[in-house]
């Protein structure tokens, strides 16, 4: 939750996990927040919203970092992370943040194992959570990795994918969106 109120006191703004990556080039500079600042998940969920990657102003991020801490005191001794509280606010109050599905959590293949690349043009990253590569592992998606101790090598191998299979759709895109946020206006439409 410390970055939570990290992003209170930088003033607001993206955040973004370190396992998100973004699809397209951005070629507009600026620190222009959507929704007028209001608080935004771009990675939601069917109940709540994953904060894999958000934006909101010094005010939002103050008002969601209050929300979310109400609900630690209920979960003391037990693992509870800024997912669940996410989750347990939107069902207690909905629309207490916007939900705007930009980030995907899935790889989109067609049933030869190909990436769907006319689907990633809207989105803006991918986040490759414990469960995507899991899944794309699963599916055939990733070649597994003997001894692999994190999910680097697959993010290069979706990375290298995205860029050979995806022409035109994401050339160069190396680096998290956490890397990128600061200096970056994403087109959202």
């Amino acid at each position: 939750f410390q970055r939570w109120m990290a992003m209170v006191v930088v003033g607001g703004g993206f955040m973004s996990d370190y396992d998100v990556y973004p699809l397209h080039k951005q070629v507009k500079k600026g620190l222009l927040l959507p929704n007028n600042g209001k608080f935004t998940n771009y990675d939601p969920s069917p109940k709540g919203g994953v904060p894999s990657f958000q934006s909101g102003s010094a005010e939002e991020w103050s008002r969601m970092t209050s929300a979310i801490m109400n609900y630690v005191p209920q979960h003391k001794g037990e693992f509870y992370s800024d997912m669940f509280a996410m989750r347990d606010l939107n069902m207690e109050n909905p629309g207490s943040f916007d939900r705007c599905p930009k980030v995907v959590g899935h790889m989109m293949t067609t049933q030869d194992g190909k990436i769907e690349c006319e689907r990633y043009t809207s989105l803006i990253g991918f986040h490759l959570s414990h469960d995507a590569s899991d899944q794309a592992i699963q599916n055939g998606v990733f070649d597994e990795v003997a001894g692999a101790k994190s999910r680097t090598i697959y993010a290069q191998q979706f990375l290298e994918r995205f860029r050979n299979e995806c022409t035109g759709y994401g050339k160069d895109v190396t680096f998290s969106l956490a890397h990128i946020y600061w200096q970056t206006e994403f087109p959202f439409d």
